[in-house]
């Protein structure tokens, strides 16, 4: 039994290093830096802000190194849907039964009482 113990004494186990950081602090100071010399705040032409609570800005999106030398000033920037859909105004349908193609357009059954 002390032999056992002896040779699993002398086994080197192995030590784990941790290379990176996992602080944002660094990030969110170069993408502020970045987002001020980009100069895009808006998500698109005609919707300022992010479209949900879990999407990152502009700024941060546009960020590493897939992005590293472009020039972002020359991408589209075309307008969002959330606003042109809310542009539509709301469908009212005969019957029971409405199609959609796809677009977010809105539907409402005619009052039929």
């Amino acid at each position: 039994m002390n032999r056992v113990v002896a040779l699993t004494r002398n086994i080197r186990k192995p030590i784990l290093q941790r290379w990176f950081s996992s602080s944002t602090e660094k990030l969110n100071e170069i993408t502020e830096k970045k987002a001020t010399e980009v100069g895009w705040s808006n998500q698109s032409t005609n919707h300022p802000g992010v479209w949900s609570a879990n999407q990152r800005s502009r700024e941060l999106a546009f960020y590493g190194p897939r992005f590293e030398q472009k020039d972002l000033s020359a991408q589209p920037r075309s307008m969002a849907a959330v606003e042109l859909v809310s542009r539509e105004p709301v469908r009212i349908v005969n019957g029971r039964k409405a199609v959609c193609d796809g677009g977010g357009l809105r539907f409402q059954q005619k009052d039929h009482h």
